[in-house]
């Protein structure tokens, strides 16, 4: 097709029609998340790898009880803006 920038191609698939493709997640979680929370040094290695699909991320959430059923979900993450950490409470073993 002889286009080469994977924006330019995820953005022509949008266009055209044929999304939602496999690589969604990838691109509009797991990139900007690479943007957003990387050190510059980091970004120079993990970012173009990203971005060229020579790695892939995606998004997982499960618990041992409750598998992808996200409603279901016991595990709570409380922002502690006094140290800048989140704590996590797992209320029970299903809930790992």
């Amino acid at each position: 097709n002889g286009i080469h920038d994977t924006a330019e191609m995820y953005f022509i698939s949008i266009l055209i029609g044929i999304a939602p493709l496999p690589t969604d997640v990838h691109m509009a979680m797991f990139v900007p998340i690479l943007q957003s929370q990387m050190t510059s040094k980091q970004m120079e290695t993990w970012l173009p790898l990203a971005t060229s699909f020579r790695i892939l991320g995606a998004y997982v959430q499960t618990e041992l009880g409750h598998g992808s059923n996200v409603r279901c979900l016991e595990t709570t993450a409380t922002y502690d803006p006094s140290t800048q950490e989140f704590d996590l409470h797992t209320p029970t073993l299903s809930a790992t």
